[in-house]
């Protein structure tokens, strides 16, 4: 038997229903010299939950810091020369509280911390009736951004989605991820105090948040100012600096992708994490709610939309378009709050964009190169076309119907692929599978 586990480390128009989560930056001088211990106390700059920030190191020197919450040490954050680097400088979020900070270097080594970043929140009710019907939900598929305020879903070739204007920076007005970006799984209640709006969230453990692989895995489109079905972003994560895992592999979990339209005789769930004034203790924590499918159109910009009943908030743009009766699969990204007032949707509803939209979809199937192939055991059609929404049953295939260059990638969806005795690799093939483990035999 040949087992390949192979990891990828992987002011509008409308109502958006992104959180509008504030950073508020302070500036501080915290010296963490190696061989010492330093401590730090939040609460003296601004209540909730924070992160810090640090001044680059250029020191070639290997070193550990270790981050750790007096009171409760599974707020504990190991960082060292490399995963700070891939934290971009910046540690994951904290509740608020005392630290103590401990640098380990092999020479002398100082680090500084030069601003801690607290965050408060707003948004619009995009809520489809007379009262917010969402309940708490526990799914592994999707994870709160910060400090966007949005929602991530886990994607099964790999990728993470969400909406595009949850790029949008108000400080620089560009559209790109803050360095300090984090995507969070498994959160917690948030706390009864108020920050901002809303209730204080409280972060998820250290082991449950991933920082953006910022450059150069990015894709978005948020084609101003004709947004409509036509806002979407694609990225991946980096590995957790004190587990060594992926978000995939510690999640085991994600959308499968479909393009299809999804069937109006089904209601329309979505799930994610947005805000909650009704119930603070649920804001920004993963909530669901089901609503009449309105079905699909395709608009005169060129965009695909799929409107829909179901409640949302900000903070749930990003979420995972799916169907009752087939919840395995996603069929867009919610982005448009607009059962209160619909910019994008006169008949006042809510809705996000279909991965049927021409330039999301290519996206998705070209991301890993122009001549990839995706196989996988479980599909939303029974056509086989070798893309992420129609992949190939079998690795045979995948590497039959690819190109005779040296540039090949076949994407291999988590499973077992029983062909070992039909399989000779007969091309330059990279075959990797970057949501999980997959086994031919």
């Amino acid at each position: 038997m040949r087992k390949i586990a192979i990891y990828l480390v992987i002011l509008l128009s409308c109502k958006l229903t992104s959180a509008q989560m504030t950073e508020v930056p302070t500036r501080c001088n915290v010296s963490i010299v190696a061989g010492e211990v330093a401590y730090f106390s939040s609460d003296k700059f601004n209540p909730g939950m924070f992160q810090l920030g640090f001044e680059e190191v250029a020191s070639a020197s290997s070193f550990n810091l270790t981050i750790r919450n007096t009171e409760d040490e599974r707020y504990s954050l190991l960082l060292d020369e490399h995963s700070i680097q891939q934290y971009n400088f910046y540690t994951c979020l904290f509740p608020e509280g005392r630290y103590e900070l401990t640098l380990m270097a092999d020479q002398p080594l100082t680090i500084t911390i030069s601003k801690i970043l607290h965050f408060q929140y707003d948004s619009r009710r995009s809520i489809c009736g007379d009262t917010d019907d969402r309940v708490q939900s526990f799914s592994s598929k999707c994870g709160r951004l910060a400090p966007a305020g949005c929602t991530a879903q886990l994607l099964s070739n790999g990728l993470l989605a969400m909406s595009g204007h949850c790029l949008y920076q108000s400080n620089t007005n560009v559209y790109n991820f803050s360095a300090n970006s984090i995507v969070e799984f498994n959160v917690p209640l948030s706390g009864p105090n108020t920050c901002g709006t809303f209730a204080c969230t409280n972060p998820s453990l250290p082991q449950d948040q991933y920082p953006i692989n910022i450059l150069p895995t990015m894709l978005h489109e948020y084609a101003w100012p004709s947004t409509c079905g036509r806002d979407w972003c694609l990225f991946q994560t980096l590995p957790n600096a004190n587990t060594g895992l992926t978000a995939f592999e510690a999640q085991g979990d994600f959308y499968y992708l479909t393009n299809l339209a999804p069937s109006t005789s089904s209601d329309i769930i979505i799930t994610g994490y947005g805000v909650d004034s009704d119930t603070p203790q649920l804001s920004q924590v993963q909530q669901t709610h089901s609503g009449e499918n309105n079905g699909l159109s395709t608009l005169p910009n060129g965009g695909v939309m799929i409107t829909y009943e179901a409640d949302t908030r900000g903070g749930n743009s990003g979420s995972a378009i799916q169907r009752v009766g087939n919840l395995d699969f996603s069929y867009g990204i919610h982005n448009n709050g607009g059962c209160v007032d619909g910019a994008c949707t006169p008949e006042l509803e809510n809705a996000g964009i279909s991965f049927q939209y021409d330039n999301l979809e290519e996206a998705i199937n070209d991301f890993y190169g122009d001549n990839t192939v995706h196989v996988s055991k479980v599909s939303n059609s029974s056509l086989e076309s070798g893309t992420a929404f129609r992949p190939y049953d079998t690795v045979l295939e995948g590497q039959v119907n690819s190109t005779t260059s040296s540039e090949n990638t076949v994407v291999l969806m988590t499973g077992t692929y029983d062909e070992a005795d039909v399989l000779l690799l007969q091309k330059p093939m990279l075959i990797i599978s970057p949501a999980g483990s997959s086994t031919i035999k």
